[in-house]
C-alpha cells in the first residue's frame, strides 16, 4: 500500500514529474502545490491471483469509496503488523495524518515507510459533480464500511487463506505521532521545518472554499457538523 498526494488543481496542470517537490513542499506544510496526502490509500500493489482468492472487491459498495478501504482491511488480517486498536472500526477522516485515529492509523504503519523511501504517487485534480450517482453514493459506502470494520472476527467469517505476520514493527505498534516523527527525522526532514504531517505551515491556512463546505454537508452531513467541532492539529 503506497502513500497518495492530492495535487491542487494549478499543480495539475502544469505537473511535470516533480514528484519529489511535490512532497517537499506538502512536507513544508504548504498547500499550493498539494491539498492532501493519504497515507492509507488505494494504490495497491497485489498479486492477481491472492485478489481473486481474497474474493475481490465487495459488490456492496456501488459508487464512489469503501470497497478498496475495505479489501485493505482483508489484507490486514492475513498479514497483520500488530494488534488492532479499539477504535479500529472508526471511518474519520483527517487533513493531517498526525490526526488519523481508526483503521486509517493501523493501515498507515504499512504505508508511511514508502513515502520516506520515494515510493508514493500522486493523484491529479478533477472535477467531482456533487449531483452524480457515483459520488452522491459516498456517505452511504461510508456508514457501510464504518459497519463492516467494526465486526468482531466471529462476525467476519473464515479467513480464505494463511495467516503471514508482518514483522517490521516486532508485532507491537508503537505510538503512532512518536513513531511517525522519527521516521520523518530519520530521513532528514526534521519536523520543525517540515511539519506538514502535523499541521500546515505557520501561516498558512485550510483551503476551505464555501462550495466544498457545501458540497461535504449536501453528501455526508454527520461528517460535516462533527467536523465542525473537531479540534484543530496542534
Amino acid at each position: 500500500m503506497y502513500p497518495c498526494l492530492y495535487l491542487t488543481k494549478e499543480e495539475t496542470e502544469r505537473f511535470d514529474g516533480d514528484f519529489q517537490g511535490c512532497l517537499e513542499s506538502f512536507l513544508r506544510g504548504e498547500n499550493h502545490r498539494v491539498e492532501g496526502i493519504a497515507l492509507a490509500s488505494s494504490c495497491l500493489l497485489l498479486n492477481r491471483e491472492w485478489f481473486l482468492q481474497l474474493g475481490g472487491f465487495d459488490e456492496q459498495f456501488v459508487g464512489h469509496g469503501g470497497e478498496d478501504l475495505e479489501l485493505i482491511d482483508r489484507l490486514t488480517r492475513h498479514y497483520p503488523i500488530g494488534p488492532r486498536p479499539d477504535d479500529y472500526g472508526l471511518n474519520i477522516k483527517a487533513q493531517h495524518p498526525g490526526d488519523y485515529q481508526g483503521f486509517r492509523r493501523y493501515f498507515s504503519y504499512y504505508a508511511l515507510p514508502h513515502l520516506f523511501a520515494g515510493r508514493f504517487l500522486v493523484h491529479q485534480w478533477h472535477p467531482r459533480p456533487l449531483t452524480h450517482p457515483y459520488h452522491k453514493r459516498r456517505a452511504g459506502n461510508d456508514q457501510l464500511l464504518e459497519q463492516m470494520l467494526s465486526r468482531s472476527e466471529s462476525e467476519r467469517g473464515p479467513l480464505k487463506g494463511p495467516i503471514v505476520p508482518c514483522n517490521d514493527l516486532n508485532g507491537e505498534l508503537p505510538d503512532f505521532r512518536e513513531w511517525m516523527i522519527r521516521l520523518q527525522e530519520e530521513a532528514g526532514y526534521p519536523v520543525r521545518d517540515y511539519p506538514g504531517l502535523l499541521r500546515w505551515q505557520d501561516g498558512i491556512g485550510p483551503k476551505r472554499p464555501l462550495w466544498r463546505k457545501l458540497r461535504k454537508l449536501y453528501l455526508n452531513p454527520r461528517a460535516f457538523f462533527r467536523d465542525m467541532f473537531k479540534p484543530a492539529s496542534l
